[in-house]
């Protein structure tokens, strides 16, 4: 079984045992604090986007998808921006 390897900055590399798991758990964080923002009105329907970084080396961030209410997205609206953002993968 695979053990779980973190990078430098304690976060898990793709392809990696934990990845699908750190991405899952990030994506359901996005989630929560988007709605949050929503209700408080920091976040006007479609307005702004929400990131974390997942990896640093190659840069690997979950971002709240562009044109959906922040107050009504899931998980499955979190994309994987990967290698500076030029591929994007929708991964949850």
């Amino acid at each position: 079984m695979p053990v779980s390897r973190r990078d430098r900055w304690g976060t898990t590399p793709r392809g990696t045992a934990g990845h699908e798991e750190r991405l899952a758990a990030e994506a359901a964080a996005l989630v929560a604090e988007a709605a949050r923002f929503a209700g408080l009105g920091w976040m006007r329907a479609t307005s702004g986007n929400l990131s974390v970084v997942l990896g640093r080396e190659p840069l690997r961030l979950a971002v709240t998808g562009s044109g959906g209410d922040k107050g009504e997205l899931t998980v499955r609206d979190i994309v994987e921006a990967v290698d500076w953002l030029c591929a994007l993968v929708s991964r949850v």
